[in-house]
């Protein structure tokens, strides 16, 4: 499907940023989204888990300024990053899910490409490759896949396992909503909770 042939009312995918005292990172990571070569409608679900350090300003400045793709839900009390992605969950309207922390830049091809593989292979889970940086360095992250790979049926949980060509970071992939929409995170788990979240969704997953 190309893009041109969308209902252009109908947001194609949904970002979802859950924010807790980011004020750092948080400007770059939604200028990232801004910046996308992504020609269909796509909706970014801000989460603000209350914030302390200014971070709120900056979410309610993005969904005032740019309120037909922003949205901002406020928490009343502190829940953790579990519950405030649940809560993009539920209000998520596109075909297909991704997440994003307010750390993570997306190049601007990344939407593109996720969406145009998604739709060509018509796959429940895409991966795309991640670069690991910092103020001194980028590198590569160790499960880039070099080619496209189509991996189907119980193999998929067992690629996630392996951890060879795709891990259970949150960043970098694409998740067909009407498939996979209804799996929530573990709320009050401390460590690993995106892992947990994956073993679900690879295992309810025809392909990837």
């Amino acid at each position: 499907m190309s893009q041109a042939s969308v209902n252009a009312d109908a947001p194609l995918v949904s970002v979802i940023v859950p924010v807790f005292n980011v004020v750092n990172y948080i400007d770059e990571g939604l200028r990232s989204l801004l910046r996308q070569d992504f020609s269909c409608p796509y909706e970014v679900i801000l989460i603000d888990d209350c914030s302390t350090d200014g971070s709120i300003d900056s979410c309610r400045q993005y969904a005032s300024e740019h309120g037909d793709r922003f949205h901002l839900i406020e928490c009343d009390q502190n829940a953790g990053v579990s519950a405030a992605r649940n809560l993009g969950l539920e209000r998520a309207r596109g075909r297909y899910l991704m997440f994003l922390d307010p750390d993570d830049v997306l190049p601007s091809t990344a939407m593109r490409n996720l969406f145009e593989a998604a739709e060509k292979h018509d796959a429940d889970i895409v991966k795309g490759n991640l670069v690991l940086f910092d103020e001194r360095e980028r590198k590569p992250a160790p499960d880039r896949v070099p080619v496209t790979t189509l991996v189907e049926g119980d193999a998929v949980l067992t690629t996630l396992y392996e951890h060879r060509l795709v891990r259970g970071h949150i960043a970098g992939k694409l998740l067909r909503r009407d498939r996979l929409g209804q799996i929530r995170l573990p709320a009050g788990v401390r460590m690993a909770q995106d892992l947990l979240y994956f073993s679900e969704v690879f295992a309810c997953a025809r392909n990837l």
